[in-house]
């Protein structure tokens, strides 16, 4: 039981592995082609006087997915801005459970932002919403949203897990 429990661990471990440096590839290939459309829009605007019509919403679009990658990559990595003013006069122990008590609201919080997500991608697809000038549609962007806040939720969990069952708390 325990050789398949540790296998099982060990493939779903380098599954969401796969998964979050997947995330982080997409998020650098659209942060690239996002820099090149503001180059080229910028460009035509300064020297043609014709920028891009479209370019203001591909950015905004672009930069939805940058950051909800981001989300995922940086909450695998435990890489989250903290700021430890407050926490650094407590003893080890005390930081340890507020740390715990820290990761178990987060995950909670990105949880419950994916669920949220998700329910808007509902309402935003029955309700047909759309960006102005080119016509897409926003839902698959909120389900992108929601996929991404649930899988850094998680990641936040699987740290929980690592950290309790390796006795680091």
């Amino acid at each position: 039981m325990n050789t398949f429990l540790s296998k099982f661990t060990k493939k779903s471990r380098n599954g969401f592995s796969t998964l979050v440096g997947g995330s982080a590839h997409l998020g650098a290939i659209v942060l690239g082609i996002m820099t090149l459309l503001i180059f080229v829009d910028v460009t035509l605007r300064r020297f043609f006087n014709r920028p891009l019509a479209y370019s203001f919403e591909l950015i905004e679009l672009m930069l939805a997915v940058v950051f909800f990658v981001a989300v995922i990559y940086t909450s695998n990595e435990d890489r989250h801005v903290s700021i430890d003013l407050l926490t650094s006069r407590l003893s080890s122990g005390a930081q340890k459970t507020i740390d715990m008590v820290m990761d178990f609201i987060s995950a909670a919080l990105f949880l419950l932002i994916g669920w949220v997500g998700f329910n808007d991608g509902i309402q935003s697809r029955e309700i047909n919403e759309m960006t102005g000038i080119l016509r897409i549609h926003h839902y698959p962007f909120y389900f992108f949203m929601a996929f991404c806040f649930a899988i850094a939720g998680v990641a936040i969990l699987i740290k929980i897990f690592r950290k309790t069952s390796s006795g680091k708390l």
